[in-house]
């Protein structure tokens, strides 16, 4: 589906962002997360790989 919807980004000025986390994740793993600075440079590295691999134009992280 990735795919899909970044080909509307080539016929329509949309911007596509890649959303993690919401209401039924929790905060546990986003605070286990940004309390361990391995942990945190890790994440920023993998979620920049990945949005830079599938052509998303940022990352929505929605830490309730």
């Amino acid at each position: 589906m990735y795919s899909r919807t970044i080909e509307l980004k080539k016929s329509n000025d949309i911007k596509v962002l890649l959303a993690i986390g919401g209401w039924n994740f929790g905060s546990g793993p986003f605070s286990d997360m940004v309390g361990n600075e391995q942990l945190r440079k890790e994440f920023v590295q993998q979620a920049t790989q990945f949005i830079r691999d599938n052509q998303f134009d940022g990352l929505d992280l929605d830490w309730v």
